[in-house]
């Protein structure tokens, strides 16, 4: 019995050990994401995800005509973006046409998600679900101009991102007018006025 405790210990100790060093635990700054980020944020997307990487003069028009809402977070000795997470006003939350997605609304009413990326070396280790929780609290629901938070997810296949949503307590509204690639979405949008009311219900 010892010795199978004993060889139980050693391995856990192991897989402690092993996914530590594949999954090393970092310190990271975030700031509101700015035009001074939007070069180094387009050259990951370039490499990481270029099927969902929109113009860098797009990225650029958000920031500098204030439609563009993102955070980013950084390695504090490196200094560089190993996470991020920004998107766009439009103006409502219905999404029918790419394009909406393509042209940032200063006045719009709706937050449209762009992209939301965490270095390789970062994911599973709450880096992810991290920088989405200070994105919420920090820039979404601080800025009145956004009664709509929209989101997508593929029709078929993405029960995992539905019960994210499901949880946030976004609502589904039905499939998009149009594909992104060949693939058939859905939305999904949350009020974020009912969200306002509950938090300050609390307070």
């Amino acid at each position: 019995m010892k010795r199978t405790a004993l060889l139980a210990a050693v391995v856990l100790l192991f897989l402690v050990v092993y996914y530590r060093y594949r999954h090393p635990v970092r310190e990271i700054e975030y700031a509101r994401m700015t035009i001074h980020d939007v070069d180094e944020v387009h050259a990951i997307e370039m490499r990481e995800t270029p099927s969902w990487c929109g113009a860098v003069e797009m990225k650029r028009a958000m920031m500098t005509q204030n439609s563009g809402l993102g955070y980013v977070g950084r390695d504090p000795v490196t200094g560089e973006i190993v996470s991020f997470k920004y998107g766009l006003l439009m103006e409502s939350p219905k999404v029918t046409s790419r394009d909406q997605y393509n042209t940032p609304v200063p006045n719009g009413n709706t937050y449209g998600g762009l992209n939301w990326w965490v270095a390789r070396d970062l994911r599973g280790t709450g880096a992810g679900s991290e920088i989405i929780t200070m994105f919420w609290r920090d820039v979404i629901l601080p800025d009145e101009r956004i009664r709509w938070m929209t989101a997508s997810s593929k029709l078929e296949n993405d029960a995992k991102w539905k019960k994210l949503y499901d949880r946030l307590g976004f609502r589904n509204i039905g499939p998009t007018a149009f594909d992104i690639d060949g693939e058939k979405f859905e939305d999904y949008v949350i009020d974020l006025d009912v969200v306002r009311s509950a938090r300050k219900d609390k307070m």
